[in-house]
């Protein structure tokens, strides 16, 4: 459903950030992979390796950072992972969702905080 939503927006150049973390890992990169290949965007599919935690989602953004052509959106493997996502995206000023969009999964309470001031935290 995230893949079909953030295609439905306007959306070509989406990454997964996830894969690992035991069956539960696997199954939601497959999942996005399939849901890229239902769109017809199987050639662009890429998962960035990570697990669920916040620091692997920290991990893939600063991947993202490091490129000079960046995927319009993120489709992370869970709430805390997209939470690391969204706290360095803030530190580097990229605006989200205007420059990239950040999908989470599993609607837990990290879903319901703001990193709006995590660019204040020091890193």
């Amino acid at each position: 459903m995230a893949v079909e939503h953030l295609v439905e927006l306007g959306h070509r150049d989406i990454v997964y950030a996830g894969g690992r973390g035991g069956t539960v890992g696997r199954v939601r990169a497959e999942a996005y992979r399939s849901a890229m290949a239902a769109v017809g965007l199987a050639e662009r599919a890429e998962v960035l390796e990570s697990d669920f935690s916040e620091e692997d989602g920290a991990s893939a953004a600063r991947q993202i950072l490091g490129r000079s052509h960046r995927p319009t959106a993120v489709v992370c493997c869970g709430d805390q992972c997209a939470a690391g996502v969204l706290a360095v995206f803030a530190r580097a000023d990229v605006n989200v969702p205007g420059e990239i969009s950040v999908v989470g999964f599993d609607d837990s309470y990290v879903a319901s905080l703001s990193c709006a001031d995590a660019r204040h935290v020091p890193a």
